[in-house]
């Protein structure tokens, strides 16, 4: 704002004839631009483009095999097969990094099985498999997508105990168009480092037509038993809470209102539980959207509304059965 100032003042004390001149008006068309440029590039503002058609999406998983880790392979697979099941397969794309002290295996989108039930498939042979190093699952699922304008996501599944490596390291390395998610699995309950709630996923339908309602589904993991936690949906100026229990292990929930405003929403959705019982709560929120069809209205204009001896077409149209062919009705008469 100040250098707005400095830059718009001095202009305006210029003779209003003068102003036009270019000598006057292009150093002043200059500064402005610069002045907007650099203070766009300091207030990060990024320029974002848009298709109309759907980008593919590639989906890395980066499982922890390791031997803290290796007991929790079935609730793994069941957690990758999810998301295979709920995607859309003509735009989706799946790859698996299986790794322990280093990369154990990577199953490329394709030779990726999305039939499967069994995706982590790995000879630990001549494996070491007593540490894990997730810094090198990172860089390696990063090194799998294959093109520029895509969708890119890796979900590292682990119970969180890196034991060489640095992972922080390798996520802030990442480029800007790469989302990184973890999902957390553990075999141990009972310790204070495994008081864990996640929030796993969240699904809906992309399209809800009019007079329809949204189904919202979530996923919630717990690595013990947890009375009343808070799970809320916020769609706009709709709040929709319930309390529920949670189990140790996945926990599904759904919940379903009507929406009210047209066009594309967001949902927000959050679980909260008492501190004591989730030691990080960063996990505890995800989102997703949907597009509300519009409501269609009609508009009838009217022939002679004096005429009272017989019905007018607005009546004929309001009490017909068949409202689909409004298009065959005339509208004749005089219009004010």
């Amino acid at each position: 704002v100040p250098a707005l100032i400095l830059g718009i003042i001095p202009f305006l004390r210029i003779q209003k004839r003068r102003r036009v001149s270019t000598k006057h008006l292009i150093p002043f068309i200059i500064h402005l631009a610069l002045v907007f440029l650099l203070s766009g590039l300091l207030g990060g503002i990024t320029v974002t483009e848009t298709s109309d058609e759907a980008l593919e999406t590639k989906i890395v998983f980066v499982a922890d095999v390791s031997d803290s880790n290796i007991s929790m392979k079935k609730q793994m697979n069941e957690f990758i097969e999810k998301i295979v099941d709920s995607s859309d397969k003509e735009k989706t794309s799946f790859s698996v990094v299986m790794f322990a002290n280093d990369v154990i295996e990577v199953v490329d989108s394709k030779l990726f099985d999305r039939n499967a039930s069994d995706f982590l498939k790995f000879d630990s042979r001549n494996q070491k498999t007593d540490q894990s190093n997730i810094e090198k699952a990172i860089i390696a699922a990063t090194d799998l997508f294959d093109k520029e304008k895509q969708n890119k996501k890796i979900i590292v599944l682990s119970d969180g105990l890196e034991t060489v490596g640095d992972a922080i390291s390798a996520a802030n390395r990442l480029d800007e168009g790469i989302q990184l998610s973890g999902a957390y699995f553990s075999t141990v309950y009972t310790s204070e480092d495994s008081k864990e709630v996640q929030l796993m996923s969240i699904n809906t339908a992309s399209k809800v037509p009019e007079g329809g309602q949204v189904t919202v589904e979530l996923v919630v993991n717990s690595t013990r038993l947890i009375r009343k936690a808070e799970i809320k949906i916020q769609d706009g100026d709709i709040i929709t809470t319930k309390i529920e229990d949670l189990q140790p292990g996945a926990n599904v929930f759904r919940i379903t209102y009507n929406p009210e405003v047209a066009g594309v929403n967001t949902i927000r959705a959050t679980v909260k539980v008492d501190a004591s019982d989730d030691i990080y709560d960063e996990n505890n929120t995800l989102y997703t959207w949907y597009a509300l069809d519009a409501q269609k209205t009609i508009l009838v204009v009217d022939g002679d509304a004096r005429n009272d001896s017989q019905p007018s077409q607005f009546d004929q149209i309001k009490n017909s059965q068949a409202l689909e062919n409004l298009k065959d009705y005339a509208i004749r008469g005089p219009i004010a």
